[in-house]
């Protein structure tokens, strides 16, 4: 990933922090999917109580994150292919962990957030 595109990532996630924060008072993992297909863009974001329950909610900051997150898709083409999914994820402690999807748009859905983890 190149500089501008981890610099993407930290605002993006400093953004769904920002955002959460005023969601939410306890939780240990805050999630965030975006996809692109077919000129549409879907997005949820969720966080996860200790007990593993995923609590959706819309994030106050939502255009400056979907704004990031466009410019990020673009810094991170594979071979000229843009992904299609990606996912955030980030701990209490505020670490922020990114992957993409360039092929299956059900990777990652959010019915499966209350399995996800940190590793």
């Amino acid at each position: 990933m190149n500089d501008k595109a981890s610099q993407l990532v930290h605002e993006i996630g400093g953004l769904i922090l920002e955002s959460i924060s005023e969601a939410a008072d306890a939780w240990t993992l805050a999630v965030a999917r975006f996809e692109f297909l077919d000129g549409a863009t879907k997005e949820n974001f969720a966080y996860l109580s200790e007990s593993g329950e995923a609590t959706f909610f819309r994030p106050s900051l939502d255009d400056e994150i979907l704004d990031k997150v466009n410019s990020l898709r673009e810094e991170t083409r594979l071979n000229d292919e843009r992904w299609i999914v990606c996912l955030v994820r980030i701990s209490l402690s505020k670490q922020v962990k990114i992957s993409f999807e360039y092929t299956d748009s059900d990777r990652w859905a959010p019915e499966s957030f209350r399995h996800l983890d940190f590793s």
